[in-house]
């Protein structure tokens, strides 16, 4: 049974804004952590979702770690130096993984309760 083709289209452009968000915020935190750096926001964007994606395809390492920053590094080392690309490599996985504990954080603390089963 094929989706319903909006609901494709409507998909890819959620996606699309998603990571789009990502590279803004990859950006201003550039912005923030490296006033002197000269990253601008086409770029940024690039960088994180190509990072991103490298990490979430190297199966072989957890959470893509290491892999996501190695490939962040690499893309950025010519445009800002290899010492802000690595601050910034740092500073976006530590950001992005407080972001991702901070949403789970109520679902942790307040567990839905599942229907009890009669047997």
């Amino acid at each position: 049974m094929r989706p319903p083709a909006g609901a494709v289209v409507f998909g890819i452009a959620a996606n699309m804004a998603a990571w789009i968000g990502y590279g803004v915020a990859l950006w201003l935190l550039a912005r923030g952590l490296l006033p002197r750096a000269e990253l601008g926001l086409l770029p940024a964007i690039a960088v994180f979702t190509t990072s991103y994606l490298a990490g979430f395809l190297a199966l072989f390492a957890p959470g893509g770690i290491g892999v996501r920053e190695g490939v962040f590094i690499l893309m950025l080392q010519g445009p800002i130096g290899i010492g802000a690309a690595t601050a910034l490599a740092v500073a976006s996985r530590l950001l992005l993984t407080i972001t991702e504990l901070g949403a789970a954080v109520p679902f942790l603390l307040f567990p839905r309760e599942r229907p009890r089963v009669a047997h």
